[in-house]
């Protein structure tokens, strides 16, 4: 990790404030955390250059030419169509991604347990089919795995319902397994040795995944990072909203066996577009990294 980049989020992404047992939404298990962009500019860099740690270890990235990485990246791991048109650009899906790494794992502590690139297809129609983050916490004997969902988009209302309307699916036994079987395919990727050995106890046939997590004492701790355009001038009004809004529209039925966590992360910015169409127009024009 970058010390430089890592510096210019602790000093651009703050939190503001954290909302406790009588303040956050009805679904959430944790505090819901509200942060605050003291420059939207420098969120710009940090998305921007914030791609590399996103794509590769600090091992791969070690005495390497940071901006020949870079461009690697954008090609080879997000798969980053320059020929494509500027509104699919703005669809693509990294922007909230890399900054829900990032607040991960400097304001939450956890470390990256995978790169999600591994299952990142931008062009890809439809839901996309996997968490947006693959983290870890280890506490002693327990072990807390952040499988994270983001949105990043101009309504953050809008975006709300979309996350909502699919948790059940998303936190359901079915959905987890099909994400356990992908880290599976790539448990040679893995970041640290005790989910290695839980993933590698699938070599016997008779351990079920789901059985295998809860016999290991693992926690699945679900963030939900919106981030979106202020629909309230006020700070507090604006969260305030986006509360009611998750109320009105709270899911009924979590089913997932194993024990698990939701909270939420808000981080209301100006303009959602304006974000975008900068870092696009910085990738057209090979933009040299700075941090």
């Amino acid at each position: 990790m970058r010390q430089s980049l890592e510096n210019l989020i602790r000093s651009t992404i703050i939190l503001k404030t954290t909302l406790g047992v009588w303040e956050r939404t009805s679904l959430s298990s944790m505090d819901d955390n509200c942060l605050k962009s003291t420059n939207d500019e420098d969120l710009k860099r940090i998305i921007y250059e914030g791609i590399i740690e996103y794509s590769y270890s600090e091992f791969e990235i070690f005495e390497k030419d940071v901006n020949i990485l870079h461009r690697n990246a954008l090609l080879t791991k997000l798969k980053y169509n320059h020929s494509a048109s500027d509104e699919t650009k703005e669809k693509y899906w990294f922007y909230g991604e890399v900054l829900l790494d990032w607040i991960l794992k400097t304001i939450f502590w956890t470390h990256s347990l995978i790169s999600r690139w591994y299952f990142y297809n931008p062009l890809e129609n439809g839901e996309t089919k996997w968490f947006d983050c693959y983290h870890l916490i280890s506490d002693n004997e327990k072990l807390y795995l952040y499988y994270g969902e983001t949105k990043f988009h101009a309504n953050p209302k809008s975006w709300i319902t979309d996350v909502l309307n699919k948790i059940e699916n998303a936190l359901s036994d079915k959905n987890l397994e099909k994400n356990l079987l992908v880290l599976v395919n790539h448990k040679e990727k893995l970041k640290d040795p005790k989910m290695f050995f839980i993933i590698d106890e699938r070599q016997n046939e008779w351990v079920n995944l789901i059985d295998s997590l809860q016999k290991n004492n693992i926690t699945l701790v679900y963030p939900i990072l919106i981030i979106g355009n202020h629909i309230k001038q006020d700070y507090d009004e604006n969260i305030q909203e986006q509360i009611l809004h998750i109320e009105s529209l709270l899911p009924k039925n979590i089913t997932i066996s194993i024990p698990h966590e939701i909270f939420f992360i808000f981080l209301p910015v100006q303009s959602t577009k304006d974000i975008k169409k900068t870092i696009i127009e910085w990738i057209s024009s090979n933009k040299a990294l700075t941090l």
